[in-house]
Formats: structure tokens, C-alpha cells, sequence
């Protein structure tokens, strides 16, 4: 299983999406793996299909996640076992991306704990890509159970867009900005601020929207 040769005849078709940018797997407790991956960068990704392999069964596709979201909790590990998993991204035609690399993850039998796990500080990342159109990633990272709050404004501080306003567990979490605000308008080109409130940190990323 290392290297990556796991069976791809899930899915079959002659037309490729955009290969996935950037994919991650981390062990959370010895009950919870998330796994979290950059959006594919075509209009019309219908899902993202999670699949996953051991060292003692074939590979099988174990959720479908909704185009919005990038990022699935896999609660049905077992310890001591190695899991390889990959994503791929398929479209309304059910045309289908490459898969990403397999995340080789070993479910130690010891970590009873999930702290050693979990992100060591608040972060948020630089949106990826950047400059952008039409979408773009925000990644950040939650040391410890928070309210977060991830909102774009323009330049002249005006609220665009709420992205998340919600209690979030600790881990790695993304989201996509459609360049659209409230209303569901697609804002104009030009520079935008992401700014990450949780708890009693705060930072501010600038994005730039090119047409």
C-alpha cells in the first residue's frame, strides 16, 4: 500500500477535473481522523468522494461531501490500524479529478488523547489562490473549543460576507469565498480583508479578487 497503488475502479470516465490542490489527513483521538483538502477549482463540482484503504482491505469510498464544504470527520477508524485515504471531485456530468496523493495515518492504540493532536495555536492561513477568481480557500487552524467568527470586508471596513459565525472544536477547518456577499452579488474586483476572530485572538489576511 505504500506509494500510493490503490485501485481506482470506482469511478469511470474519460473526462478529468482539475487535480486537487492541496490534501492533509490528521489523527485527532484514536476515534476521529479529519481529513481536509483545497476546493477544486471548477464551477461546477457537484461532490467531493472520500475514499479509504487499510493494510488489510481494498480501497472504498466511504462518504460524498457536498461541493461547499472541504473537510470530513471519519469516525469509524479502529485502533491500530494504518488507513491510506484520497479524495477526488466529481461534476454535475459526473466527470471525475484525479485522485489526490494518499495520507497515510496509523491509529496508535496508545493516544488515548486527542491534545497532542490538535493545532498548538489559532491560525489563519493566506487564502489559496491568491490573487483569485472566482473562488478561493481559508484555512484556520483551532487550538482549543472557540467561537469563531471568519468575515470579509472591503477597504473601506465594510462587512462583505459572514463565512462563519458558529462554536468550532479544535482542528483544521476550511471554507471557501465565492466572491459574493450576503445577498448572493458578486462583489467587484479589487482588495478584501479576511479577518479570524476566535476567542481572544484575532488576525486579518488580505485577499485580492482579479477578474
Amino acid at each position: 500500500m505504500e506509494g500510493g497503488s490503490m485501485a481506482r475502479s470506482f469511478y469511470r470516465n474519460s473526462v478529468k477535473l482539475s487535480i486537487l490542490v492541496v490534501f492533509s489527513c490528521s489523527l485527532l483521538s484514536a476515534q476521529a481522523v479529519h481529513v481536509s483538502w483545497s476546493a477544486n477549482p471548477e464551477p461546477d463540482v457537484k461532490y467531493y468522494g472520500i475514499f479509504r484503504a487499510s493494510s488489510s482491505d481494498s480501497e472504498t469510498e466511504i462518504a460524498q461531501v457536498a461541493a461547499a464544504e472541504q473537510e470530513y470527520m471519519d469516525r469509524t477508524i479502529a485502533y491500530g490500524n494504518v488507513y491510506y485515504y484520497r479524495v477526488i471531485a466529481v461534476d454535475s456530468a459526473n466527470n471525475v479529478s484525479e485522485f489526490s496523493d494518499p495520507v497515510r495515518i496509523l491509529v496508535d492504540i496508545q493516544s488515548s488523547s486527542a491534545t497532542a493532536a490538535f493545532p498548538a495555536e489559532f491560525k489563519l492561513e493566506q487564502n489559496h489562490p491568491n490573487p483569485f477568481n472566482p473562488t478561493t480557500t481559508l484555512t484556520y487552524s483551532v487550538a482549543e473549543p472557540a467561537h469563531v467568527s471568519l468575515v470579509i470586508y472591503d477597504v473601506l471596513g465594510r462587512k462583505i460576507r459572514s463565512l462563519v459565525e458558529e462554536h468550532k472544536a479544535p482542528g483544521i477547518h476550511t471554507k471557501i469565498w465565492d466572491a459574493r456577499d450576503e445577498l448572493g452579488n458578486a462583489v467587484t474586483t479589487g482588495l478584501y480583508f479576511a479577518r479570524f476572530v476566535a476567542g481572544s485572538y484575532a488576525e486579518t489576511r488580505r485577499l485580492v479578487l482579479e477578474k
